[in-house]
């Protein structure tokens, strides 16, 4: 299970399992096509910050994807 905090009201979000984050094309890898779409969702510090679409990639949940959510990302990169 997940945890999401700090979602703005008023929008639709997708709740993604934990297995499926970071892996935006859904083939079981994350991988450089996966960090580039990564890379385009990157917002500011604050919560609530993350842009639509982009909800696979907060690995934490709190619904921006910062540093805490790269390293999440590095540590599943080509872990597939």
């Amino acid at each position: 299970s997940r945890v999401l905090t700090h979602l703005p009201t008023n929008r639709v979000w997708h709740a993604y399992p934990p297995e499926r984050l970071g892996d935006v094309d859904g083939d079981g890898s994350i991988d450089l096509s996966d960090f580039a779409v990564f890379e385009s969702c990157g917002s500011g510090p604050s919560p609530g910050s993350l842009p639509p679409g982009c909800e696979m990639m907060d690995f934490d949940g709190d619904t921006d994807a910062d540093v805490l959510d790269f390293g999440a990302f590095q540590s599943a990169f080509g872990g597939g």
